[in-house]
């Protein structure tokens, strides 16, 4: 129960990664074998590049319990297909969800209770859209575009969402860091 310790950048000499890579650091093989992971309820934080790079996840179910991801957590997992990610949950880090590849046809719910998405937190994330739960403070989704509650900041566009040209609702102020990075569309008009 509780957090979990941060770790190191597995791709980084000389670093301290998680202690279930490092067997798979050493030899250059793929980082991890692992295809199943079990996140168990009392666990309160994922912790830095806990489950970097595990290709062989498909699956991902984060419990209510964990109110925080760490930094590049799921970095390179970019096996997951399938993720949920419960209520309780209120930080997602930086680069958290970077690089997965396989959520094409998937759409992400947002839990009502996440109040913080950080920069880059689903940078190369391929996925059709995202929603967010009802009772949202923080987060809104706008045709499978994800919006600050108060539409002011476009966080993100789904990569599988294809237009010609994207037109960004009125009253936005702000696009977020990363907000269009691999977004599939020609042009954008601004309000």
């Amino acid at each position: 129960t509780g957090n979990m310790r941060d770790y190191e950048n597995p791709q980084t000499s000389g670093s301290t990664p998680a202690p279930w890579l490092n067997s798979q650091v050493q030899d250059g093989s793929n980082f991890s074998k692992i295809t199943a992971l079990v996140i168990e309820n009392g666990i309160t934080g994922i912790g830095d590049y806990a489950f970097s790079r595990m290709t062989g996840l498909t699956t991902l179910e984060v419990p209510g319990s964990v109110k925080e991801i760490g930094a590049y957590a799921f970095w390179g997992c970019n096996n997951l297909s399938s993720i949920t990610l419960n209520e309780g949950l209120e930080t997602i880090g930086e680069s958290a969800f970077r690089t997965i590849y396989n959520m094409k046809e998937q759409t992400l719910n947002i839990p009502a209770s996440v109040t913080t998405i950080a920069p880059y937190a689903f940078e190369i994330f391929q996925c059709k859209g995202y929603s967010v739960s009802a009772g949202s403070t923080s987060f809104k989704a706008i045709d499978g575009v994800l919006f600050s509650a108060d539409g002011k900041t476009l966080v993100r566009y789904p990569t599988e969402k294809h237009v010609d040209t994207y037109q960004i609702p009125e009253g936005t102020e702000v696009i977020g860091v990363s907000a269009f990075e691999l977004a599939p569309f020609s042009s954008v008009e601004f309000p």
